[in-house]
């Protein structure tokens, strides 16, 4: 029988776990197979143009709300804005890029041969590029980043021409690590030719949503009269009465 845990970090549409996801119980580190699922099942479902996201539902609502906004106006979203309308409102600059707790910790760069880090799920396998999540780790992000570390590859078990699972399993046992003295100082800033690199992706990629900012997030400045104006201001009502 399958525990709560392999039900909830690793479900199955067919039949809720399977033994891939007991052998990675048995193995002990989930962290991987957790954000190889992740990966794979949005980039699967955007490939397709929709569908139902299959990995660790709470654990990624709990990962994405903690980098958001925990005022007021955004938390209680009094004019019912729907989600898409609320994300598309914020700015670099109101996103919790950065967990301090993580600042002792070492990045994994790379692995083997490639030049991310390659991952496998329990449906198949991708990679992630740690250069774009700098942000995260309290370092900065200076410019437009190397197309070599952006490079990108996704299998479905099952469907692996290319043998890309065989070569994943041969690169872990080669990790690349990088320490903060190798990263820099930390800084969590955008600069503004990494900015201008994001600005131009979106277009290319033709972002579904209008960025508008909602009046609920915008500060609105007190009104200030001049004296001189409020005296004619109180001149006019005693007329007037």
């Amino acid at each position: 029988m399958p525990t709560l845990e392999e039900l909830a970090l690793f479900p199955n549409i067919d039949g809720f776990v399977d033994v891939n996801a007991i052998r990675v119980f048995l193995i002990g580190n989930l962290v991987p197979t957790l954000l190889g699922d992740l990966y794979f099942s949005l980039h699967l479902r955007n490939s397709k143009d929709g569908g139902t996201i299959v990995c660790c539902i709470p654990l990624l609502y709990m990962w994405f709300i903690s980098h958001l906004p925990q005022t007021p106006a955004f938390v209680e979203n009094k004019q019912c804005l729907q989600w898409s309308q609320r994300l598309m409102s914020l700015t670099n600059d109101d996103i919790v890029w950065y967990d301090p707790s993580l600042s002792s910790l070492e990045i994994i760069d790379s692995c083997g041969e490639f030049s991310n880090v390659p991952l496998i799920g329990t449906q198949g396998g991708i990679n992630y590029n740690p250069t774009l999540a700098r942000h995260q780790l309290g370092f900065p992000l200076r410019g437009k980043p190397n197309k070599t570390l952006l490079e990108g590859f996704f299998y479905q078990e099952g469907k692996d021409p290319q043998h890309l699972k065989q070569k994943i399993v041969h690169a872990w046992p080669n990790v690349n690590r990088k320490e903060r003295s190798e990263l820099g100082s930390r800084n969590c800033v955008a600069l503004e030719a990494y900015t201008l690199w994001v600005k131009k992706r979106a277009m290319e990629l033709k972002m579904p949503y209008p960025c508008e900012r909602p009046m609920s997030m915008v500060v609105v400045e007190p009104l200030t009269l001049p004296n001189q104006d409020v005296e004619e201001l109180e001149d006019a009502l005693a007329k007037m009465k």
